[in-house]
């Protein structure tokens, strides 16, 4: 089937938001977890931590959804006015792919950090749909790809998500994606071999990439 779509996680790989997560980490603590919640917390690494807060503690909490959204975006608003371009040229590069395919931002940051960064960087008229935080489970669950496929009109299987992380592999792989994802040391002790996608050690890589899937 025809590639159509092209969808884009944010953080890591279009941008880099400094956000500063251990003074958020430290405040969830204090203010959403009760002794027993702390302590299993406490045992976890950043990026599991954070799976696990806006994943099933997220979802088992309704009462505490709206607050623990708020207090991220908070956190994240600094992160894009002070965030920065990953790669040289990205804006040319989106684009040059605006003209012949279909884009969409598929994001674990809130939509508010999403656009006020995509906006910093005149990146936001390349970018009709939006999925952020708080919107649907968050990856490695099918739901936000499935949701922005489904905003841009297409199939899941005409679209490729562009991303930095094992869980957007896996998600992709689960609403029958294909995947690229760009190479990051600090997510190796993830092992992922046994999903599909293609590795590329550069955005400006990826015009290429897309040709030799279409």
């Amino acid at each position: 089937m025809p590639l159509k779509c092209v969808l884009f996680d944010l953080d890591n790989t279009l941008v880099d938001l400094p956000i500063d997560w251990l003074s958020l980490r430290e405040k969830i603590t204090k203010e959403f977890l009760d002794e027993k919640t702390r302590k299993k917390a406490a045992r976890l690494n950043k990026y599991i931590f954070y799976k696990f807060i806006y994943g099933s503690f997220y979802e088992e909490n309704p009462l505490k959804r709206k607050a623990l959204l708020a207090l991220r975006e908070s956190f994240e608003a600094s992160g894009a006015r002070k965030s920065v371009l990953l790669f040289p040229k990205t804006k040319q590069l989106v684009g040059e792919l605006d003209r012949h395919y279909l884009l969409g931002i598929v994001s674990g940051n809130a939509t508010k950090t999403i656009k006020a960064a995509l906006k910093r960087h005149s990146l936001q008229e390349f970018f009709p749909v939006i999925v952020g935080l708080g919107e649907t489970k968050i990856k490695p669950s099918p739901e936000p790809l499935l949701l922005a496929a489904k905003k841009l009109n297409v199939k899941p299987s005409e679209c490729i998500y562009v991303c930095d992380n094992p869980d957007d592999v896996l998600s992709a792989k689960k609403a029958g994606m294909k995947a690229i994802k760009l190479k990051r040391e600090f997510h190796s002790f993830i092992k992922i071999k046994a999903l599909p996608f293609r590795e590329l050690k550069s955005l400006h890589e990826l015009p290429e990439a897309l040709n030799s899937l279409a």
